[in-house]
């Protein structure tokens, strides 16, 4: 369940940040009318962590930990 779950949530990780990049959103953000500058500058932050957060490689880390913790216990359960 969780190599399936941190699967799905890099998948969505990825697509995030590539509709960020894509539409180049926090430009977009910041650019518009009714926004004060502060709220176009926190926008703007908070799109472009998300873009280049380390989420993804926490899902990589967990999937693999998770990969290989199922290796090992089939391994320990039918040939050990």
């Amino acid at each position: 369940g969780f190599i399936v779950y941190f699967a799905h949530r890099y998948r969505v990780s990825q697509r995030r940040a590539q509709l960020i990049v894509e539409h180049r959103l926090a430009a977009k953000v910041r650019g518009h009318k009714p926004l004060t500058e502060a709220d176009g500058q926190a926008l703007e932050y908070i799109l472009s962590t998300l873009k280049s957060t380390k989420e993804k490689w926490n899902y990589i880390v967990i999937f693999a930990a998770s990969g290989l913790a199922l290796v090992v216990g089939l391994y320990l359960d039918f040939i050990a």
